[in-house]
C-alpha cells in the first residue's frame, strides 16, 4: 500500500473520532443552589396616609416617633361650613316643641273622648258628639306620627351630618408607630398628599429570592434560620409565610416571604438579612 493510502486512512480515521466525539451530548449537572440567600426585612403593617379631605389642617395629634393605639385621634381636618351644618342639624332635632304639642293633643283628646262616652252611656251626650271626640283623637293621632316622621328624619340627618364631619379626622387603622409626619397644623392639603406614615413593628417580614434549586427546602410554616445585619446581628427565626406560584424566568428564582416575631419591638424594619438554608432554626 503506497504511503498516500495509508496517509489517507489516518485522516478519515481522525475525522470519524471527531464526528462522533461531537456527536455526543455531554451530561447535564445541576449545581446545587446557594445555602446563604440575602435578603431585607420590613414591616408586614405599612400604611401611608392621605388627606381624608381637600382643605386646612386644623391639628395634628402625634409626632414622628409616637405609638399609637388603634383608633387613636392622629390628624383633625378644619371645615367650618360643615361644622355649621352639623350644629344645625342638632339644633333641629333637638327642637321638639311639635312632637311634645302633639303627644299633649292625643292626650287631651283620650280624655275628652272617655268623658264622651261616658256621658253617652249616660244619656247625657248625643252620637253626633262621640263622633266628634272619636274623629278628634284619630286627627291627634295622626298629627303624634307625622311629627315622630319629621323627628326621625332629623335625627337621620344629623347622622349623615356627623357622619360627613368624622371624615375630617384620621384615626390610627392599627396600633403601630409613627415614621413620617410631613405637614403641620394650618397647612392647606388636598386628598393626594401624604399626611403621615404609620408602621407596626409587631410583626415583620422578610423577602427573598429563593434560586429555583432550593425551591424543594421551602416549606410553608416551617421554621427557618436567618442571620441579621446589624442592628439585628445575630441569629433570626422566622416562619415561611408564602410561596409565590411563579417562577421568574428571568432570574431563576421565586419570591418567598417569611414572617419574624417581634411584639417586643426588639429590631427596627428595613435591615438586611440573610437566609441560612442549611443551618437548623433557632
Amino acid at each position: 500500500m503506497s504511503r498516500q493510502w495509508i496517509g489517507a486512512l489516518a485522516l478519515v480515521g481522525v475525522l470519524g473520532a471527531a464526528a462522533e466525539a461531537l456527536g455526543q451530548t455531554p451530561r447535564a449537572s445541576v449545581a446545587p443552589g446557594p445555602s446563604e440567600i440575602a435578603g431585607t426585612v420590613h414591616a408586614r403593617l405599612r400604611v401611608v396616609m392621605h388627606a381624608p379631605v381637600d382643605g386646612v389642617i386644623d391639628a395634628i395629634a402625634v409626632a414622628e416617633g409616637d405609638v399609637v393605639e388603634a383608633e387613636a385621634l392622629l390628624v383633625e381636618m378644619r371645615d367650618d361650613v360643615q361644622e355649621a351644618r352639623v350644629g344645625s342639624a342638632r339644633a333641629v332635632y333637638q327642637a321638639d316643641a311639635d312632637l311634645r304639642a302633639a303627644r299633649l293633643s292625643v292626650e287631651e283628646s283620650t280624655a275628652v273622648l272617655e268623658r264622651t262616652r261616658n256621658a253617652h252611656g249616660k244619656g247625657a251626650a248625643a252620637a253626633w258628639e262621640l263622633r266628634r271626640a272619636e274623629l278628634a283623637l284619630d286627627r291627634a293621632r295622626t298629627e303624634l306620627d307625622a311629627a315622630e316622621e319629621r323627628r326621625a328624619r332629623d335625627r337621620e340627618r344629623l347622622r349623615i351630618e356627623q357622619a360627613n364631619l368624622a371624615r375630617y379626622v384620621l384615626h390610627a387603622p392599627f396600633a403601630g408607630a409613627v415614621t413620617r409626619v410631613r405637614f403641620d397644623p394650618g397647612a392647606t392639603v388636598t386628598r393626594a398628599d401624604e399626611l403621615l406614615t404609620l408602621v407596626s413593628l409587631d410583626e415583620l417580614e422578610a423577602v427573598f429570592f429563593v434560586p429555583v434549586e432550593r425551591f424543594e427546602d421551602l416549606e410553608v410554616g416551617r421554621a427557618y434560620r436567618l442571620r441579621g445585619d446589624p442592628p439585628a446581628a445575630g441569629p433570626l427565626r422566622a416562619e415561611l409565610a408564602s410561596v409565590d406560584a411563579e417562577i421568574d424566568p428571568a432570574s431563576g428564582t421565586v419570591r418567598a416571604v417569611f414572617t419574624i416575631d417581634n411584639r417586643e419591638s426588639r429590631h427596627p424594619s428595613g435591615f438586611g438579612v440573610a437566609l441560612l438554608l442549611d443551618e437548623p432554626a433557632p
